[in-house]
């Protein structure tokens, strides 16, 4: 394998030579499907990356008239919800993060910002902790340095409110059904990721219910040892529902990554020894996909596998998890240089967790070997 790959820098050229092939075919579509995860905005991240990357004015030019395009929708639209998914708070996280481009965007954040409290105590009053459609999408747009303690009291208040118990400790169920999930996207490990995000030194309580979590994974981890995986979901009273995912949204780096995090905010060995010998025994596990389309996304495909390693590494600075996530990266970069790859899988999927933004992205940072600014939309910053 070859030690730096990342290097090349004609292997950013040729990604941005394929967004520009996209955003041409794109134009000619002449559609658009709002959302900050499920919709279109994950092109205006990518271009504005380019942007940086290129200096450009194809780039920003696009970029605005996404932005317009968003505004549209918004300006017209009678049913828009107040999601991270495709709703409002994903919107409002992606005007946050243009403002450096353009800072008259600001005056658009506080038209948002009541609505948005307002669908945030609505969600936690109804026990809803999913990133993509409940609470913790709203703690990941709206959360700033003035608000964060109130929102974070808030939070934690629901959540003792809202919490259930097993055997193996304290669980969310998902809103409105009997499934426990334990993944970043919609379960436990997204809780664990917020509380982390968020809490101070002095908010021991908080520190409290972090570790409590913690424990709650580890237990589960542990009492499943025997097995090859670990559980994305479990229906209540069903203790045979496990996943192989080695992704973002769900599996073993879905749980095991939060709690490394914890690990080292803590200083907590056990936290540590456990969360590290589940990453490290996913290097030799793979994966299947079922679906030939979500082979590649970033949700919880092989560009998914590649960045969950390359946050552990910067995490670890252990060069077994750089290695495997430069691997990765390059069976990645093998399918996207095929010729027809883009127009046969992505051609209708803009979006940034099952199209081709989101997995552009990704490589872009793991072959310059960056640090993200948009990875918190994902709750890994």
């Amino acid at each position: 394998m070859k030690d730096k790959p990342s290097k090349d820098p004609l292997l950013t050229s040729k990604l941005a030579a394929l967004t520009k092939r996209q955003l041409n075919d794109y134009t000619l579509k002449g559609v658009f499907k709002f959302g900050l995860l499920g919709g279109d905005s994950g092109l205006c991240i990518l271009l504005k990356n380019l942007r940086a990357e290129f200096d450009e004015e194809f780039y920003i030019e696009n970029m605005y008239s996404l932005i317009n395009k968003h505004f549209n929708y918004i300006n017209n639209s009678k049913d828009i919800n107040f999601s991270f998914h495709n709703g409002l708070s994903g919107f409002y996280w992606l005007i946050r993060y243009l403002l450096d481009e353009d800072d008259s965007l600001s005056t658009y954040l506080e038209e948002m910002k009541s609505p948005l409290l307002w669908a945030f105590d609505n969600f936690i009053d109804n026990g809803n902790f999913d990133l993509l459609h409940g609470a913790n999408g709203i703690m990941v747009s709206a959360v700033d340095q003035k608000n964060q303690k109130k929102f974070i009291d808030n939070y934690y208040c629901s959540l003792k409110k809202h919490a259930q118990y097993d055997k193996h400790g304290v669980l969310w169920p998902l809103t409105n059904s009997n499934v426990y999930n334990f993944g970043i996207a919609h379960g436990l490990s997204g809780i664990l990721q917020v509380l982390s995000k968020y809490n101070s030194p002095e908010q021991t309580h908080i520190n409290e219910l972090i570790l409590e979590i913690s424990l709650s994974l580890i237990n589960r981890m542990e009492y499943r040892q025997e097995k090859t995986w670990v559980p994305c979901a479990i229906p209540e009273g069903n203790e045979t529902c496990f996943d192989e995912g080695l992704g973002w949204c769900f599996g073993r780096l879905s749980i095991a990554y939060p709690l490394l995090r914890v690990a080292k905010k803590f200083n907590n060995n056990k936290i540590f020894t456990i969360s590290d010998r589940i990453i490290k025994e996913s290097l030799t596990m793979e994966t299947t996909f079922k679906n030939a389309k979500h082979k590649l996304c970033l949700c919880h495909g092989i560009t998914s596998s590649a960045y969950m390693y390359k946050k552990i590494f910067d995490l670890t600075g252990d060069e077994i998890y750089r290695q495997k996530s430069v691997l990765l990266c390059e069976e990645v970069l093998k399918e996207l240089l095929k010729e027809d790859l883009l127009v046969s899988e992505y051609d209708t999927n803009y979006s940034i967790l099952s199209g081709f933004p989101g997995v552009f992205l990704a490589i872009k940072s793991i072959i310059k070997n960056e640090v993200s600014d948009w990875d918190s939309i994902l709750l890994l910053d």
